[in-house]
């Protein structure tokens, strides 16, 4: 026989945990490591 061992490990989560979680998992770990934007626009001046 094997004697094998279990134990659990009780964690205290802030907020909700899951998929649904994601987006704002991303943005906390964006905010904390830095991220680079880039933006081009595209259009036409309108005459003045």
């Amino acid at each position: 026989m094997c004697n094998v061992s279990l134990f659990h490990v009780q964690r205290n989560l802030e907020g909700y945990v899951g998929f649904a979680n994601l987006p704002n998992q991303v943005y906390r770990k964006s905010v904390k490591r830095g991220f680079e934007f880039t933006l081009m626009v595209v259009g036409e001046c309108p005459n003045m």
